[in-house]
């Protein structure tokens, strides 16, 4: 495991988001080439205006994907899941969701089978072992 650096996260945050620019560039004009207001939304309508749903977009792009019962939400909480696999603080995932509450956020995440097999190691790899009630404990050694 490695430390996140400011230039590590900086790093990471523009590969993720490069592929995206041109994506971007082509949201700042309306359909007849006309530049957007700053206050335009990203992923509004053609001229920018809010969305009021995603519901039949998300609809039909799962259809035509061939995935049922998948709703968008999923994704979120799918999001902080693996957040937490990779060892995320909760108080971290917490803040990518925007909860206010850190109960929130521990409502909103299950358990997935890796994040348990992953708490049973770290705690068997930390349990102490006592060889006679008289010694001093000592940690079992970690792998």
């Amino acid at each position: 495991m490695f430390a996140v650096t400011t230039s590590t996260w900086q790093s990471l945050t523009a590969s993720a988001v490069r592929p995206w620019r041109s994506v971007l560039e082509m949201r700042r004009t309306d359909p007849t080439g006309q530049l957007l207001p700053p206050d335009a939304y990203v992923f509004g309508n053609a001229v920018g205006e809010r969305l009021t749903s995603i519901k039949t977009a998300w609809r039909n792009t799962c259809r035509r994907a061939g995935i049922e019962d998948l709703h968008f939400h999923d994704l979120r909480r799918e999001f902080a899941c693996r957040l937490l696999e990779s060892r995320a603080d909760l108080h971290d995932v917490r803040d990518f969701l925007g909860h206010a509450n850190i109960t929130t956020t521990s409502r909103y995440v299950r358990s997935t089978p890796v994040r348990l097999a992953q708490a049973l190691e770290r705690m068997e790899a930390s349990t102490v072992t006592v060889a006679d009630a008289d010694d001093p404990p000592h940690l079992a050694e970690v792998r």
